[in-house]
């Protein structure tokens, strides 16, 4: 029986009409966008879609495939410190969800939702792509759409990151996009899988590599400042591996250690000339980062520092959020550590990476730490610095904190 106290409203026709008049027109004339939507045909609500989550438009794209449908997107509560995207999101049905932490509320909205025979919306990613590939899925998911009992479609989205990579806000001209849905549980096969299993299964199905899709289409980027911003994902030198070293202008980039140079072509690929040296694109890139990470890491005694300013939620301010103090952010292996003013006072906040679920980089312009109560906003001194810190963070929880899928299906 339907729990009233968490009732949702099923999204606004008019909002959904108004949204797909404005985007797919524009989508379909930038973008050539194309969608394949065989993993919807005949399948009657309630059912759920697990999406992929490639660029901020990502919602935008989602809600064109499944139109004229009207689902609720499950989103993080923080777009409702917008004053305009919580009346939005508001008038769509949203239900907001506390990031990375446990949120019975929510669950409960979107039980109400299923009772109520509608289509939910979850992108278990959490966080925009950092190089065209996914970041992370949330393995609780697994568990979660088991004990729903209902059908899941994976909606995958291919081009979504070269369209608009992390660290633009515009999209890139001459990036085509391809949707593809697919029934991927008919919710009664879930219960007897293991949810080991059923993370596996989404992982193929909601994986994506733009880098490799791009080698098949080929497609002719148009632009002149392709480049920059990819300072901030680009924070380690091939050649002489200086970091937090890179510049760009234009279509170059260049190391201000080494002087190494080189450009991206009209593939959104890089090219070197003579001595100089780079990974064919941001993909390749991000995999030599990451392996440097995970050598770092080996040592017990590693920890990584970022100087920054600590911002905290306030309803009454500027874009929510309020600046706190002056410190240093440390990761180590066991902990999160910030030292420094808070309030005008000196503190130390110390959390243990165990029961940290995750972090989140918003653009290349901040990162949010979440605890119980909402987030710690930190602006870094150095805005290269966060794809190493966030990366860092992911790589300790895969080697040191891994997700025990035993405890998981015993208690199923």
């Amino acid at each position: 029986m339907k729990n009233k106290k968490y009732r949702v409203r099923r999204p606004s026709r008019f909002m959904l009409w108004a949204a797909s008049a404005f985007f797919a027109p524009l989508y379909k004339i930038k973008h050539k966008i194309k969608f394949d939507r065989t993993g919807l045909k005949g399948l009657k609500p309630p059912y759920i879609v697990l999406a992929n989550h490639t660029s901020w438009n990502d919602f935008a794209i989602v809600g064109m495939t499944l139109f004229p449908r009207r689902a609720n997107f499950v989103a993080t509560s923080m777009i409702k410190r917008d004053p305009l995207l919580r009346m939005l999101t508001k008038s769509v049905g949203t239900i907001h969800k506390k990031v990375y932490w446990p949120d019975s509320d929510s669950l409960r909205r979107v039980q109400f939702v299923i009772e109520d025979k509608g289509i939910i919306v979850m992108m278990p990613a959490g966080d925009v792509s950092i190089d065209g590939t996914p970041n992370y899925l949330d393995n609780t998911t697994a568990r979660y759409i088991k004990s729903l009992k209902i059908p899941v479609v994976a909606l995958n989205i291919n081009g979504g990151y070269l369209h608009m990579p992390r660290f633009h806000k515009k999209t890139n001209r001459g990036a085509k996009i391809e949707v593809t849905t697919k029934l991927v549980f008919d919710g009664q096969d879930l219960e007897c899988m293991k949810n080991e299993d059923i993370y596996n299964r989404l992982w193929d199905e909601l994986y994506f590599n733009d880098a490799e899709w791009q080698k098949q289409k080929r497609m002719i980027f148009k632009g002149k400042k392709l480049a920059e911003g990819m300072q901030n994902i680009l924070f380690k030198c091939a050649r002489c591996m200086a970091e937090f070293s890179h510049k760009t202008k234009g279509r170059k980039i260049w190391c201000t250690e080494c002087n190494n140079e080189f450009f991206v072509n009209d593939y959104f690929e890089f090219e070197a000339s003579d001595d100089n040296k780079c990974y064919d694109n941001i993909y390749e890139w991000n995999n030599f980062q990451k392996e440097s990470i995970s050598k770092e890491i080996e040592n017990e005694e590693f920890s990584f520092s970022a100087d920054t300013m600590i911002y905290d939620y306030k309803r009454d301010s500027i874009n929510g959020y309020e600046k706190r103090g002056d410190g240093t952010l440390t990761l180590s292996l066991k902990q999160l550590i910030y030292d420094g003013i808070y309030d005008g006072e000196v503190v130390t906040n110390a959390r243990n990476i165990l029961r940290q679920p995750n972090i989140s980089m918003i653009n290349c312009e901040c990162i949010d730490i979440p605890n119980a109560k909402g987030v710690d906003r930190y602006y870094f001194n150095d805005r290269r610095q966060y794809v190493k810190f966030v990366l860092t963070f992911n790589l300790i929880r895969l080697k040191y904190y891994p997700y025990d899928y035993r405890d998981s299906d015993e208690k199923n």
